[in-house]
């Protein structure tokens, strides 16, 4: 007869204080928390990730938009595009190397001299000068520059300015280039700095200038003057 003694199965109390025992000593291992963690930040990347390849992988037919309505949107962004590098630019002077300034613009501050200096003559009245000129010493025409990237506002022809062309740029910021004898913009164009806008030329006006580019600078619709917004021009 076999006297061994029966082995006692182990209590289901017993099987679950080894399973505790089994995850205490897993999670008292060092490794284990940033593990997790650092799994958890992939996952999160991960699901970035997609969430982004998702949105710029939409179908622009899908959306519902019409073409004028994307249309719409993508000028928007030009535009936006526009003023952003207009406000990073600083204004260069509208001409080449190659000219000089011949008037400057009537400042009321300034000595009794300089203001008489900047005073235009045109029939029996003297008139403030409201811009600067530039002109070169041999009297040749020369490209008129964009001194800021802008927008075209408007191109006229006025009987004692000339060719006249007006950009519009940010917070009320505008550029006029007068006494033009070719314009090469039209309305509407958008024009990136030291684009050219024309060729100088003559205006009734300022008829004893010859051959010349009156530049004003506006705020909000008022000339002030250019050199301040000049440095590079002294």
């Amino acid at each position: 007869m076999d006297n061994k003694p029966e082995q006692k199965s182990s209590s289901p109390v017993q099987k679950a204080s080894k399973r505790s025992g089994g995850w205490k000593r897993f999670f008292g291992k060092k490794w284990v928390f940033p593990g997790i963690y650092m799994l958890a930040a992939a996952l999160i990347l991960a699901l970035m990730w997609w969430y982004q390849d998702s949105r710029m992988s939409v179908d622009p037919n899908e959306t519902g938009m019409s073409e004028e309505q994307q249309q719409d949107i993508s000028l928007g962004q030009n535009d936006e595009a526009v003023q952003t590098s207009t406000e990073a630019e600083e204004m260069a002077p509208p001409a080449g190397s190659e000219v000089d300034i011949t008037m400057n613009f009537y400042d009321e501050n300034a000595s009794q001299e300089e203001k008489e200096a900047a005073l235009v003559e045109y029939g029996q009245s003297f008139n403030p000068h409201t811009g600067i000129d530039f002109a070169r010493e041999d009297g040749k025409s020369f490209d008129v520059l964009a001194a800021l990237s802008g927008t075209v506002s408007s191109v006229d022809t006025h009987p004692l300015n000339g060719q006249e062309v007006r950009v519009q740029h940010t917070d009320g910021l505008e550029t006029v280039y007068q006494s033009l004898e070719e314009v090469q913009v039209k309305e509407g164009d958008t024009v990136t700095q030291g684009d050219v806008i024309g060729t100088a030329g003559r205006s009734k006006v300022e008829k004893e200038s010859g051959v010349h580019l009156h530049f004003e600078v506006h705020q909000d619709g008022e000339p002030v003057n250019p050199v301040n917004h000049l440095p590079q021009v002294e």
